[in-house]
């Protein structure tokens, strides 16, 4: 994954740069250049993960942690989502209502992880139990 974050940080500078440059000239090439970067970063990106795929379904191929996987997957799409909507919140000049995504998300994966804190403590629990 870190050769494919060399390249999305070359994209992301050279889209930039280009984005910069356009918008001395001529703003009207601005929006479209934006949004040909941003599709090719996350071109990218979707070929990366499935190198982390691969490694997760390894590392919980069992079956016995299918349900951690799944877990810290959906924690995964839930802050790759909010990053993207406060992101582009901000790039609006919105950064209150992008203020208030990143709070829903940040709620929303502690919200998700609930039961998993909940399975912890109840392990610890038992634990304890059987020292005394």
């Amino acid at each position: 994954m870190s050769g494919e974050l060399w390249r999305i940080c070359g994209l992301a500078v050279l889209c930039a740069a280009a984005v910069l440059i356009l918008s001395r000239f001529g703003g009207e090439f601005v929006g479209p250049v934006r949004l040909a970067g941003g599709v090719l970063i996350f071109g990218v990106l979707i070929l990366g993960v499935e190198e982390v795929l691969i490694s997760l379904r390894d590392l919980f191929g069992d079956g016995s942690g299918s349900r951690y996987m799944e877990l810290m997957l959906r924690a995964l799409g839930l802050s790759f989502l909010t990053a993207l909507c406060a992101d582009l919140c901000r790039d609006c000049g919105e950064s209150s209502i992008a203020g208030g995504v990143e709070m829903a998300g940040k709620l929303s994966i502690v919200t998700l992880c609930l039961p998993l804190v909940r399975e912890i403590l109840e392990m610890a629990s038992a634990i304890l139990a059987l020292g005394e």
